[in-house]
């Protein structure tokens, strides 16, 4: 088994060709509206708000294959940074998630107008 980061690193050369990976992924509800992509950071341990330029450090990227802009308050996938996390085995940890997260989404939670 590889340990090592993959993603976020140039191939090594004369390395293998192609590989599989683990990423650790996790739901969360748009604060405002996110690109397919896009570098986000989390507020409030459930919305992703996108990274501004030398202000926040992302936690990960919006799921880069959403073919449109992810509205506020609307869920997506947040593909997290690579090595970010341990104990990786389909539950993961993360300090900015806590035991037991659920993004508990319905109207009431969204800040939404």
């Amino acid at each position: 088994m590889n340990n090592k980061t993959i993603l976020g690193n140039a191939p090594e050369e004369g390395g293998s060709s192609k590989d599989a990976v683990h990423v650790a992924i996790v739901s969360v509800i748009a604060y405002c509206g996110i690109e397919p992509g896009q570098q986000v950071y989390i507020t409030d341990r459930r919305y992703a708000a996108p990274v501004a330029e030398s202000y926040q450090e992302g936690i990960g990227v919006a799921d880069p294959w959403r073919k449109e802009t992810i509205e506020e308050g609307g869920l997506l996938w947040v593909l997290l940074n690579p090595g970010s996390i341990t104990g990786l085995r389909h539950d993961w940890r993360h300090d900015e998630f806590e035991e037991g997260y659920d993004v508990h989404y319905d109207d009431g939670c969204r800040n939404c107008s």
